[in-house]
């Protein structure tokens, strides 16, 4: 399962958070954004069980991050990687 999650942190902890992200479990990339969100990330994990372990425990329990918007991909609808 694939999801992209956006994320809303408080000024200055884009690159901190970023840098954190991408040392879990699941987490395929991290990248800070412009626009409604303030960060990026690409996960995958087995199933929707292990998403909200992820989101929900992880990614939400972290000081900085305020806020959090899950996108999963429609299955089959992914890119294959290159």
């Amino acid at each position: 399962m694939i999801a992209y999650v956006l994320l809303k942190t408080r000024a200055g902890r884009s690159k901190s958070l970023v840098d954190y992200l991408q040392t879990l479990e699941g987490v395929e990339e991290a990248a800070a954004v412009y626009g409604g969100a303030d960060v990026i990330v690409k996960v995958e994990v087995s199933d929707s069980s292990a998403l909200a372990r992820l989101i929900m425990e992880k990614i939400q329990g972290i000081a900085s991050v305020e806020s959090t918007q899950t996108l999963i991909v429609v299955e089959g609808m992914a890119s294959p990687p290159e």
